[in-house]
């Protein structure tokens, strides 16, 4: 249904025994929902930080996840060297998958705000 709705694609296959195994990739980077129901453009970010939220619970022992909310101001070269580290912790984060281990979330996002009035 993905690969029919043009977001997914078929990026490599093999042959297993009388079987064809497909994998896929993404198509876009970004995915941009726009519905009716919402007037504002809302962002596949958007909805995987409003999951994560949802995920976001006490750890075992009583401690509680780490998290930061912050708003700075930034200049553009700030901007491009921070999304660079946040791209490279979310590799990090990723790289360190093991079956054995508990299951986390990572989360994190770098976005304009609408400017003070």
């Amino acid at each position: 249904m993905l690969e029919r709705a043009g977001l997914i694609r078929v990026v490599r296959t093999r042959k297993v025994r009388a079987l064809t195994e497909r994998f896929y990739g993404r198509v876009a980077r970004l995915f941009v929902l726009r519905s009716t129901d919402a007037p504002l453009e809302t962002t596949v970010a958007a909805i995987d930080l409003r999951q994560a939220a949802d995920e976001i619970r006490l750890l075992p022992g009583g401690e509680t996840s780490a998290y930061a909310f912050l708003h700075v101001r930034l200049t553009e070269a700030d901007v491009r060297r921070l999304r660079r580290r946040l791209e490279r912790l979310a590799e990090d984060f990723r790289a360190r998958e093991t079956p054995a281990g508990q299951p986390f979330g990572f989360a994190a996002a770098l976005y304009p705000l609408e400017p003070a009035e």
